[in-house]
């Protein structure tokens, strides 16, 4: 083994330790609930529903694409108790991280948000490594049914660009740890696994109360 590939097995196994203390800390942590101007598009579930869920998530990110499942099948068990909330939360090591945030805002403005979700969250991979992922993201618009000419629009213009950076700016004002994060009400879970262990639970806790 070379130097260079030992110092960054030996940096990577940091960085998942930091990323394992973090989330160990941060179980369950009441966070302040603040007000989400997020557009309905980025919400699912009725708005009368007793229990919030907002996710802060990055589309490039693998653990964000492994606990969208786990999300969607909670969501499921609970359609008349809790409602979705997304918010952007994209990482700057994250190549097309942004350009897909952007493109999902540019997907909700024609009514398909959650499905092009869905669908950046499949193709990761693909588009991710890819080096211009732009053809890529008016592709899976268009598989969609959207119109790719008004979707290439919106994704480029300063005020999509715009939100996608007030909504990091939130996230980090509200000291959102790693991505994806889920606030359950004001109850926070960080990572794919906590989701999994904890989501059903912390909602069951909530609606007997």
């Amino acid at each position: 083994m070379t130097p260079h590939t030992l110092l960054k097995r030996r940096l990577s196994v940091g960085t998942l330790l930091v990323s394992l203390a973090i989330s160990a800390v941060a179980l369950g942590r009441r966070v302040p609930v603040l007000s989400s101007d997020a557009p309905p598009y980025r919400r699912l579930g009725m708005a009368s529903a007793p229990i919030t869920i907002r996710e802060y998530s990055d589309f490039q990110c693998p653990r964000c694409a492994d606990g969208h499942p786990d999300l969607q099948a909670l969501y499921a068990r609970h359609p008349k108790d809790v409602q979705l909330v997304f918010h952007h939360m994209p990482l700057r090591q994250h190549k097309w991280a942004v350009w897909a945030a952007r493109a999902s805002e540019a997907a909700g403005r024609q009514g398909k948000f959650w499905e092009f979700a869905a669908r950046l969250y499949e193709t990761q991979k693909e588009w991710s490594t890819a080096e211009d992922a732009k053809p890529l993201l008016k592709a899976y618009a268009e598989s969609l049914g959207l119109k790719g000419d008004l979707f290439m629009k919106d994704m480029e213009s300063p005020a999509v660009e715009k939100i996608v950076t007030d909504e990091r700016t939130r996230a980090d004002a509200l000291g959102i740890p790693a991505t994806p994060t889920f606030l359950i009400k004001d109850r926070m879970l960080v990572g794919d696994t906590q989701l999994k262990a904890f989501g059903e639970r912390f909602v069951l806790e909530e609606l007997n109360k």
